[in-house]
């Protein structure tokens, strides 16, 4: 009797089992709670209000625009990711679009894969571990297909027209 009172007692005190499902909701709540129109980007491009803008000549600058985060998983572990599109702008040479994919490592964005789009980014759609893009790229409009390299059952990214 005294054996089964002191097992119940050790029990009682064991840590608590940890639930897979609360470990990846705490992963997707903390890629949702970053502050993404004050992220640093690559380089030395830390966005403020969601822009960043650079001086080049008096009147022509360079500058880099968030235009829209979207949380989905992309990796397969269950947990949203951030997929961050940014434009570019420099000048009068046409826009560029770029899609960073980030998770969050200890409250702080930590990219995963980028694609940097030979135009501009119009639209795109994630379907299952694959995104769906419509570019412009100077008067032409295209689709492409953008796979992460971090995406299941790859080893690098692929990037292939649209049917």
């Amino acid at each position: 009797m005294l054996t089964l009172i002191a097992a119940f007692c050790l029990n009682a005190l064991a840590a608590p089992a940890i639930n897979p499902v609360n470990v990846i909701d705490a992963r997707t709540e903390a890629v949702r709670a970053i502050d993404w129109p004050n992220i640093a980007l690559e380089g030395d491009i830390q966005l403020e209000g969601g822009q960043w803008s650079l001086e080049l000549e008096p009147g022509v600058f360079e500058t880099v625009a968030l235009e829209g985060v979207v949380f989905a998983d992309l990796t397969g572990d269950g947990a949203d990711e951030a997929v961050v599109l940014t434009t570019y702008y420099s000048g009068n040479a046409d826009p560029l679009s770029q899609l960073s994919l980030f998770t969050a490592k200890q409250g702080k964005p930590q990219a995963l894969d980028v694609y940097d789009a030979e135009g501009l980014i119009l639209d795109f759609k994630i379907d299952g571990y694959t995104v769906a893009l419509t570019l412009r790229a100077g008067l032409a409009t295209r689709h492409e297909t953008w796979r992460p390299a971090v995406a299941p059952g790859l080893n690098v990214a692929q990037v292939s027209p649209a049917p």
